[in-house]
């Protein structure tokens, strides 16, 4: 009976497979060997439990195509057993220069056979040895390159190692294991099993090093010389005590034993559960998003640099004193990021603590058109990148926890998302964007704090801060738009942020911002007001609308709730009824009624902008304006350095030399004393390797040597003595040390490992 299955409209034969009995058969992770093979099914038996099933021919073919079955040929047999055994099972699994000592052996081994074959050599011993100088002849003639009329071959070194012709013993055992399994891979020289694999040390001494090993992951961080000491107390007193012969390990056997550990292991223990699993969780790609505002994650970063709290312009006019007196602080930003195009939808900086306030503020830029911010900061590009995300991620602090953050996120219509607390890799494009901000603008400023004491060494960073939060906030706005976004991004494909943001938004469209009375109502501040002849006041300024004067007709005196956007108080809002909320418009609008940073832009503005879109269609414009705002920065790092009276490159350059040649001088010195007769260096203080006279100024007076008598009494001796001042000479500082109670050693109580 042919078995037949129906491929688009006709019939093709099922292919049948040849299996064998040496064969593994895995089928969802279980272990078969094959059986039989009859006209509608494969026989296979389960290795573990012996139990035998039928595989249909159409349900092989189909699985073994969809990889769901893997067929192993000749797994069981015994070349096959025997080559696991010896750790690799094919020619690929070896390194190459192991491959290329199997691939010389069976070159003389294929020889050999070939020349057997003609008669022209012997098994035996004796004539293996004329067999060896046979074939080496015929592979230096075979090898010997051809050369042009007059010209010289190249002068070789001897032959690399496990590259020189065979003894005959080693040509017989090559010849005789590759006939008894016809594998190259016998001929596999296997260096890394050769040497002496037993255990050198007795039970017990093994098991208190493995112990000791141990001992290491601790959380109070142990130091191997701690450990080794305690190793050999142990062994010390259990051979005094009990009569012992343990043998002593060396301090390397204990190093090997604590590096055999995984390092997922002793970072655990030495520095704590949730250290390593924010470093040792594996990495992946996580949620991919395809348009533009699907994915945005939010955050909050203390940024590494000490700015001034002060106005810019009044510290110019400070003294050193009044400057002494002025606060530095770490300012703390709120950013927020779109997934799919990298384009950075919020940055809102300020010196406070993060809070409901600071978390409104960048919720409240994401969906604000940004032009505002690009003018007064100067900067060239359009920061087209705004709108009413679809999915904000964000961590579990306070200001994003807070009632009013929720609110107005889901007024919006977003949905909010809080991964676990401590799993920051769930929104790694925000923190991978503040690392860039961290290396490529906040690095250039003086009074930087750094991540961590051991980067940030003896570097005083209030001492040296010079930018105040304002500058440090134009900067950050002009290096978004002029470099970030125009720069090439290695997530995107080597396309910037802002071309990647144009694609998008002509493929899927650009997202649609809530109107100004959406924004005011959801984000402004809320007055209490009572309803006038006039409507309501605020600020020194009349609001009126219909609804109000139809509630003043109703009833005097009337208290509404009013919110007014506190960047633009031309307009309110009023609520007229219980969620039904209404625009009043200012009776007589005067200049300071109207915020300076003024958020909304004039319908003519909107019309010549068009549809927003970064503006990086020439790719010199946009290398002219990199260059352009990294001038500007650089030279706002340069004001700012030279304001605040802190020292150039040139000067620390200078400073540096200078205490390069002092150093120097101070070892010139030690040395001469140390060379000139009758001199305790030792006991003497060496002079300071530059004089007043040579430094430029007046010779300093030298202070009356003290007597070594006087000097514990705090005496000075007599001017004019030729006693030197003296240090605790080595006699004195050993009958301290000697003297000095040494800790009481616990390692009294782990005898017991080594019963």
């Amino acid at each position: 009976m042919t078995v037949q299955q129906k491929v688009t409209g006709s019939f093709r034969e099922v292919q049948r497979y040849r299996l064998g009995v040496d064969d593994r058969i895995m089928i969802d992770g279980v272990q078969h060997k094959w059986v039989e093979t009859n006209e509608m099914a494969y026989i296979l038996k389960d290795v573990a439990n012996g139990a035998t099933r039928e595989v249909s021919l159409e349900e092989f073919e189909r699985d073994l195509h969809l990889e769901k079955i893997e067929v192993d040929r000749g797994y069981f047999s015994l070349e096959s057993i025997r080559r696991r055994a010896r750790g690799a099972t094919r020619l690929t699994d070896l390194d190459p220069q192991s491959v290329a000592i199997v691939m010389h052996r069976l070159r003389w081994v294929e020889t050999f056979n070939d020349l057997y074959k003609q008669g022209l050599v012997k098994k035996s011993p004796p004539r293996l040895a004329e067999a060896v100088a046979l074939i080496a002849k015929l592979f230096v003639d075979d090898d010997r390159p051809e050369l042009e009329p007059g010209q010289r071959a190249k002068r070789g070194g001897g032959p690399r190692s496990g590259f020189a012709d065979p003894s005959p013993s080693q040509l017989g055992r090559w010849v005789f294991n590759y006939a008894k399994q016809r594998d190259p891979m016998v001929l596999n020289p296997n260096y890394d099993r050769s040497g002496n694999r037993r255990m050198r040390l007795e039970p017990v001494v093994q098991r208190l090093v493995d112990r000791m090993a141990a001992r290491y992951c601790r959380p109070t961080q142990p130091s191997v010389p701690h450990l080794y000491q305690r190793l050999v107390g142990i062994l010390t007193r259990s051979n005094e005590r009990r009569g012992t012969h343990y043998t002593i390990p060396s301090k390397r056997t204990l190093e090997r034993a604590i590096a055999d550990l995984d390092e997922h292991d002793k970072m655990a223990g030495r520095r704590g559960i949730a250290w390593a699993r924010r470093n040792y969780s594996p990495a992946f790609e996580g949620p991919m998003a395809t348009r533009p505002l699907e994915r945005v994650e939010m955050d909050e970063w203390k940024v590494d640099l000490m700015t001034l709290c002060v106005d810019a312009g009044l510290w110019a006019r400070m003294n050193d004193e009044q400057r002494a007196t002025v606060a530095k602080a770490r300012c703390w930003m709120t950013a927020a990021i779109d997934c799919a195009t990298r384009c950075i939808l919020s940055i809102y900086l300020t010196t406070e603590s993060p809070s409901a306030r600071s978390a409104l503020e960048g919720l409240r830029w994401i969906v604000t058109d940004k032009d505002s911010l690009r003018k007064a900061a100067g900067a060239k590009t359009i920061w087209a990148a705004h709108g009413k995300p679809e999915n904000l991620f964000t961590d579990k602090g306070a200001g994003f926890k807070s009632h009013e953050f929720q609110a107005a996120a889901h007024s919006l219509g977003i949905g909010t998302l809080k991964p676990n607390a401590g799993k920051a890799q769930f929104r790694g494009k925000i923190e991978r964007l503040f690392r860039s901000l961290d290396m490529g603008l906040v690095s250039r400023f003086e009074g930087r704090t750094f991540s961590n004491s051991k980067e940030k060494g003896d570097y005083e960073a209030e001492k040296t801060a010079s930018i105040t939060c304002e500058e440090l906030n134009r900067a950050l706005i002009r290096y978004v738009c002029d470099i970030y976004h125009v720069s090439a991004h290695a997530g995107l494909g080597g396309r910037s942020p802002a071309t990647e943001w144009n694609r998008l938004t002509r493929v899927h469209g650009a997202e649609i911002c809530p109107p100004k009375h959406q924004m005011r109502e959801i984000f402004g501040v809320q007055f209490e007001r009572v309803v006038g002849k006039k409507g309501v006041r605020l600020f020194g300024t009349f609001y009126q609308c219909q609804d109000l004067t139809e509630i003043w007709l109703r009833k005097r005196g009337t208290e509404v709730r009013v919110r007014v956007d506190d960047r633009d108080v031309t307009e309110i809002s009023v609520e007229v009824a219980p969620g039904i909320w209404r625009t009043a418009t200012a009776v007589e609008t005067s200049v300071g009624a109207v915020s300076i940073e003024r958020l909304a832009t004039s319908f003519a503005d909107l019309v010549a902008a068009g549809l927003p879109a970064f503006d990086v269609d020439d790719p010199i414009e946009i290398r002219n304006r990199i260059q352009e705002a990294l001038d500007d920065i650089n030279s706002l790092v340069r004001h700012s350095a030279a304001r605040a009276g802190l020292v150039d490159e040139k000067t620390l350059e200078a400073q540096i030399a200078s205490l390069r040649r002092d150093a120097t001088s101070a070892t010139t010195a030690w040395l001469d004393r140390r060379n000139s007769p009758g001199i305790d260096i030792y006991s003497e203080q060496v002079a300071g390797p530059r004089s007043a006279k040579s430094q430029g100024g007046k010779p300093r007076s030298a202070k009356p040597p003290v007597e070594p008598d006087a000097a514990a009494d705090g005496k000075a001796a007599v001017p004019g003595s030729d006693v030197p001042p003296l240090s605790p000479s080595v006699d004195e500082m050993l009958e301290r040390r000697d003297n000095r109670t040494d800790t009481a050693d616990d390692s009294d109580n782990e005898e017991f490992w080594v019963e």
